[in-house]
């Protein structure tokens, strides 16, 4: 089964998208003094994550695909030396239109 580690503040909700959107996944939400994480790692297939320590990926040979929740990958390049070769990185794309416009223009008016 793959395994899929989420890395959000919102996990919860994620998992329960991922449990009734694509119940073959097996899905962990991370939290940092979970002792289990470091195995979950070392077997995940895909990480889902806008802000992650960098050293989390250092020992995860099976890792197949990195998702930024976030509009751009800046956060996920921070670990690239410790990335496996090859992982491919996506983010999310105008899912923040709307709310990226609006924040600039409140700003505009703001100021």
């Amino acid at each position: 089964m793959p395994k899929l580690l989420i890395v959000s503040s919102d996990g919860p909700k994620y998992m329960e998208i991922f449990a009734r959107e694509a119940p073959e996944l097996e899905c962990k939400h991370f939290k940092a003094d979970d002792p289990t994480v470091a195995d979950f790692v070392r077997e995940m297939d895909f990480l889902y994550a806008w802000y992650f320590p960098p050293e989390l990926v250092k020992d995860a040979p099976r890792l197949r695909w990195i998702s930024s929740t976030g509009a751009g990958v800046d956060n996920v390049m921070a670990a690239r030396e410790w990335l496996p070769k090859g992982v491919p990185v996506t983010r999310m794309v105008h899912v923040f239109d709307v709310a990226m416009a609006e924040y600039v223009l409140g700003h505009l008016l703001a100021v």
